[in-house]
């Protein structure tokens, strides 16, 4: 990570200076570097912590998708009259749970 924004940084400073002058781009991007890498540092660490969050709450979507399946699975089977046992195993919720939906 740091290593990417690091290289970055390198490219946008060395676009800025030129290519003439590789000693005094070596120079201004020593001094220029720590300032820009910082903040483009922080700024990397907030998109992946966007990026984080949104993997996490598509996770989450899924799982609760597969759960309201199951459940209207089961309520499917139970009209069928499936035994809850049976039901269990092929939703792979638990028993106690199908009871409630049977209800």
């Amino acid at each position: 990570m740091y290593r990417e924004v690091h290289k970055q940084t390198r490219m946008k400073c060395s676009a800025v200076i030129g290519k003439k002058d590789k000693q005094g781009k070596h120079e201004v991007m020593k001094m220029i570097e720590p300032l820009i890498t910082e903040e483009e540092l922080r700024h990397h660490r907030y998109l992946e912590g966007i990026a984080e969050g949104r993997a996490e709450g598509i996770e989450q979507g899924i799982e609760k998708g597969q759960k309201e399946n199951s459940i209207e699975v089961a309520k499917n089977m139970l009209k069928e009259r499936f035994s809850i046992k049976v039901i269990s195993r092929v939703t792979n919720l638990p028993v106690e749970e199908i009871k409630k939906i049977q209800l």
